[in-house]
């Protein structure tokens, strides 16, 4: 419910460059919990913000990493969006470091496409593209984006232009989103390059479980394997 105050995000906050953490919980779709709590649109307000950084975990350890970061950023607010539900720490204990901010990580070198997925629908996406490469005999490249805003440039043209097509995917609203901020980038800067975006339509969703929802908008490993396939052959 975080856009109720959106005139204090900007006026009180992102206007005097206050080191605010925005936490916000429920990020993305979350089933039965009904329409008016999905939260798809923090992405797209939170990122118009000036100062404002924009961050989206894949897991549990990268959720920490990004606090970590979030609390050692003093130029200006956080935003971290994280799901609701449970998620393993892979780090088992170990000590936790910060990020650069504005750094994507390589999950997976590719040659024929690159898949930039941002926040908790990184293991569909890999399951998904383990599929592709198997039955399409395609071989894809999968980056973590880790940031929604400011996305990491030079990480995605050297990928894009490399495979020259390229898949976004984001549990969030597409218009004005993550992956319209990366389709823009990309098409100002490599003429022809493919792109297609992934994320919730225009369209408010409706209250089911989580698989019918993510279903829905086409985000379940299912889903993104035949956004995949149908991409990769339209010529």
């Amino acid at each position: 419910f975080l856009q109720r105050s959106i005139d204090q995000i900007i006026h009180d906050v992102g206007m005097q460059k206050l080191p605010v953490i925005f936490a916000l919980d429920r990020a993305g779709l979350v089933g039965e919990d009904g329409p008016t709590h999905h939260g798809v649109f923090d992405i797209v307000y939170m990122r118009m913000v000036p100062n404002m950084v924009v961050m989206a975990p894949s897991d549990a350890c990268e959720l920490k990493r990004m606090l970590a970061t979030a609390a050692a950023h003093t130029q200006g607010p956080v935003s971290i969006r994280f799901p609701r539900g449970e998620s393993w720490d892979f780090r088992n204990g170990k000590r936790i470091t910060g990020l650069r901010i504005g750094k994507s990580r390589i999950i997976k070198n590719g040659k024929k496409l690159t898949i930039i997925s941002l926040g908790a629908l990184l293991p569909y996406v890999i399951a998904a593209a383990e599929k592709a490469e198997k039955e399409l005999n395609i071989s894809i490249e999968i980056i973590d984006a880790r940031f929604a805003k400011p996305i990491d440039k030079t990480a995605f043209l050297k990928s894009a232009a490399k495979t020259g097509r390229v898949i976004t995917i984001e549990e969030g609203a597409v218009e004005g989103g993550f992956g319209q901020a990366a389709a823009s980038l990309l098409a100002s800067e490599i003429p022809g390059v493919r792109v297609k975006i992934l994320g919730i339509p225009d369209k408010f969703v409706e209250q089911g479980t989580m698989e019918q929802v993510r279903a829905s908008c086409m985000l379940t490993e299912k889903g993104i394997y035949r956004s995949i396939a149908e991409f990769m052959n339209e010529g």
